[in-house]
Parts: structure tokens; sequence; C-alpha cells
């Protein structure tokens, strides 16, 4: 397990500096020091040297419900009208569509059957690029259908990607796929092409509502080129995110506190949800309207202030905080390295000296920091500080669980944990991918039977029209029981633990049966129909 710690940056005769501490977990080995000059801080609100927002599918400029600018691609610098007549389709949403969903760019889209390549001349340096999607049926192009690949430079930022089943698996209308590039000095434009999956389905397509590139300050989430690359000794080494590495924003969340819209970043248009939903031991919230940010050792524009104003915590109650800790399991892709920055800023009157609370940090269950102690790293209450750690998510584990326990009476005056953000990034692999591997999707309706209890993970799903979730689960336990006993005068069959089963949301069987599909129905049963799905 790869652990990279950032303590960025510390104040010292008027120069700041950067401190790495960097471990690798195979056994616990002690970490290097590098140390490296930084320039003075920067302003409160960070501005972008580039802001594009592309709304595909439109002509002319329109506005956004948050004031934002978008500009159509019909006629725009970044692609020829004789390509967007030739190789690709435009098309308007009904109202009907998208009544909770933002016209801008949402309600205009852009199909391609073919390749398809904008260019964007952007300044040097690292940059966001948002992609847009909002999975939407249009006449000749079947949202099911929509498979394909999308590409930056040299990277692969999606591939055999369907909006649609992601989109039914998380329970939203609308996507929004955010990543992280950098543009050389040698560099002054980037192309971002659309690459359908025509090899895994005859009708597949690309589309996209929205393309928005923002340029981000210079090392925000990348190491600095002028860090100290320290030697490695057998396991140890320094992991530096380095410039030709591109990342994926998975999580990005406002601890204890609720939602901070694009608009309200410090600058970036960085959306940070509510946490709520990743929560498994939650603990209070703590909540300073009136405190005074002092960013001291950070700039301001390192996350919004409202991050640093809330947070969760165990309490100060040690009869009872001993007995809990705070726990958030976060979905991701196995098989990828994960850049893990956690936000702090301590607020409360009890916790303002050195060693008045100290805490254990797990990622994963492999211990991040033995004695965390916000004051120590941030010098005082009301002063931002965060923390870097990379691991290595193992092929078979879909989530990254982080845990925070308070320290024994022992060795803290508090036993207490606080967490105020946090933010996850999936770092690409060595070829230049962040694409999650999936595997070609399979025609339907599927020519083969559908066959349980067999590894090739072919579900069946009994669905009543009238049913609700809680019916739904009744019905897949009956039909799953009704073909096991069938079976089980032909061969033997071995009893699973109930803790090993594994439960799905309606979402999921929603993608699994491409939306309940009728050409997915093998039968019908005392409570509806019974379809078969297939499953990653």
């Amino acid at each position: 397990m790869f652990l990279q710690h950032v303590i960025a940056p510390m104040q010292k005769n008027s120069c700041r500096y950067l401190v790495i501490l960097t471990f690798v977990y195979s056994s616990f080995f002690h970490g290097h020091l590098a140390i490296a000059a930084t320039s003075d801080l920067s302003p409160s609100r960070y501005y972008p040297t580039d802001i594009i927002l592309l709304n595909c599918g439109s002509s002319g400029n329109s506005t956004a419900l948050d004031d934002r600018g978008w500009m159509g691609d019909v006629g725009s610098k970044f692609t020829s009208s004789r390509l967007l007549n030739q190789t690709s389709v435009s098309a308007k949403a009904p109202h009907s569509h998208g009544f909770s969903i933002d016209p801008v760019p949402y309600m205009t889209v852009r199909f391609f059957r073919s390749q398809f390549t904008y260019t964007f001349h952007v300044k040097p340096g690292q940059k966001f690029i948002r992609l847009h999607f909002y999975p939407a049926s249009f006449p000749g192009f079947e949202r099911s259908e929509a498979f394909f690949s999308v590409k930056a430079g040299p990277y692969t930022l999606l591939s055999n990607f369907s909006p649609s089943h992601t989109a039914d698996a998380l329970g939203v209308k609308v996507l929004v796929k955010e990543f992280s590039v950098n543009i050389n000095d040698n560099q002054r434009s980037i192309n971002i092409t659309f690459l359908p999956s025509s090899n895994a389905r005859k009708d597949a397509f690309a589309f996209i509502n929205g393309i928005e590139i923002v340029s981000m300050p210079a090392n925000l989430y990348y190491t600095r080129s002028r860090d100290i690359d320290v030697s490695s000794s057998g396991h140890q080494h320094d992991f530096l995110i380095k410039k030709n590495t591109a990342l994926e924003a998975v999580h990005r969340l406002n601890v204890g506190g609720s939602y901070i819209s694009p608009n309200n970043d410090s600058g970036m248009f960085r959306s940070w949800l509510e946490d709520t939903n990743y929560l498994l031991e939650s603990g209070g919230v703590l909540v300073n309207t009136t405190l005074r940010i002092r960013s001291t050792r950070i700039p301001n524009y390192i996350a919004p202030a409202q991050v640093y104003r809330t947070a969760r915590s165990v309490g100060m109650d040690k009869e009872v905080n001993m007995r809990y800790n705070l726990t958030w399991k976060l979905p991701v892709d196995p098989g990828f390295k994960y850049l893990v920055r956690l936000h702090f800023c301590a607020f409360q009157d009890q916790t303002k000296k050195s060693g008045n609370r100290k805490f254990h940090i797990y990622i994963n269950n492999e211990t991040a920091e033995a004695n965390a102690d916000v004051i120590t790293w941030s010098g005082g209450n009301g002063i931002p500080i965060y923390r870097d750690y990379v691991v290595f998510i193992q092929k078979g584990n879909p989530h990254l669980v982080i845990a925070l326990l308070p320290n024994s009476d022992s060795k803290t005056r508090y036993s207490e944990a606080i967490l105020n953000g946090l933010e996850i990034f999936k770092i690409k692999k060595s070829d230049g991918s962040l694409a999650r591997p999936s595997p070609v999707p399979l025609p339907f309706p599927a020519p083969q039977p559908a066959i349980f209890w067999h590894s090739s993970r072919i579900i069946a799903i009994g669905w009543s029209a009238l049913g609700g979730v809680a019916l739904l689960s009744i019905i897949v336990v009956i039909v799953l029981c009704w073909r096991r006993l069938g079976k089980s005068k032909k061969r033997e069959v071995l009893s699973v633990p109930k803790e090993q089963c594994r439960q799905f949301s309606l979402a999921e069987i929603r993608a699994a049966t491409n939306n309940f599909n009728k050409a997915l129905v093998i039968g019908e049963g005392g409570f509806g129909r019974v379809f078969k799905g297939y499953i990653n």
C-alpha cells in the first residue's frame, strides 16, 4: 500500500516550504524527507487563464441556470462546420425530457457514428476537463446503444463507456466526468476525441452534451517540478504526481456540510457534494459560520471557505467516543492508484494547542497516521491544512474506506477525531489510461439461456410492474431459491453464508436488464415477468 504525505506549505523566514513524507507499505518502513521552496501565497480566489464552456449541438451563446455563459459548437473555432455536418448529428431534447435539468448544456447534444475530434487552443499548464452527459433517447439514437471511448491527447479518459448504464446504476439523470491533465510548454492545444465502440456493438454511437476546460493553479494536485526526488532504497521511495500524470476526480466531499455549487468554489468551478451517502459511522456535525479562515499554510483557493467551516467529529465525551469512529466507504475502480486528499481545520476552543487532540487515520485498514494532530500541522485554530496519501486498490476490492479513530487517553488530552473535507482522484496507469477495464457488452437479446449458480454470473430477476423496491427484493429471493431447489436433484449445491451474498440495488438491476428490456424476458411466474441480466 502506497501512502504519500504532504504537509504543504510551511512558513519560515518569509518563505514557504513544502514537506513530503512518503511511505510504501509492504512492511512498514521509515520514509524519506524532501524539502523545496515555494512562492508566496495566492489570493483567496483563483482566476483561470482558460475558461472554455462548449454547448455541444447548439449555435450561438447561451446562459446556464448558474449564470455561466456557454458557446455553441456550431460555427465555433474548435472544429470545422464541414466536419460537423458530415460526421455528426445534433439534436435538441423536448422540454419534457428535462423538467428538472439545466437546459444548458443538457438540452442539446452532438451524436457521432464515427471518430470525431474537437481541438481546443489553450495556454500551457494544468487543466480541468469536464465532460457533461445527459443519456436520453432520441429518434435513431437509443440511449442504451451509446458505447464509446474518449481520449484527451495521449490519455484514454473513458473506454467502452455507457452513460445510460452508469447513470442508471448511480440513480442520476446527468453525469459529469472530471479529469485533470497537463499541457506542456511546447503545446498550444489539446484534442478531445470521441470513438464509438463499433467493434462491440454494430449500432454503437458516441455523444456529448457539453465540454468544459478550466485552468487550475500550478501544482494544485501535481508535485512541483523542483521538488527533491530522494533516491529510493529497498521498498522506500517518494511517490510524485508528475506532470505527465492524468487524474480523474472520483469523489469530492464537503464533510459535515451541504452541497457547494461550482459558482461557490474558489474559482475553479468544482462541485463539492455532501458526504452523507458514504458514511458508515458518522459522529456529530460541527459548524462554525463565524470562523475567520487564516490561510497562512496553504493558498486560500485550495478549497472554498465553506469546507473549513463544517466538519464531522466523534465528540468530546470520552466514555462514548472511544467506542466509535468516523468511517466513509467510497466506491472506486480496482486496479488503480488513488490520490486521497484530506482537508482539516480546527475551530474548537478546547483544541487550541498541539497535543490537545491526536487521532488515528486508516485507509483500507492500513495506518496512514498514528498520531494525527491538526494543530501541529496547521499552527492554530482557523488555519486550514491538507494531507495527501496515495493508495493502491487491489483487484476485487471496489471500495476505498477511510476511518478516523480517537487516540487513547494516555496520548492525548481529548480522545477525538475531526475531518472537514476529502477529495479522491484516480491516477492513470502506465499506458495513459484512466478507463476502468470493462468487458465487451453482450448484444441484446443474448442467445444463451439464463443459468443460475454458474461462473458466467448471469442473474435472473423477477419483476412485477406494480411492485416496489421491497417487493422486488422478495421476488429476487423467491426466484433464486426456486431455481436452486429445482436444480438440487441434479447436482449438489453448496450452502452460501448469508453475509457473503451480494445484494443488488434497484439501480443496478435496471442497468443489468437494460431498464427491464422486454427482449430479456425469459418467462413469467405468479409474481410477474422473469428477466435475465448481465453484470460485470
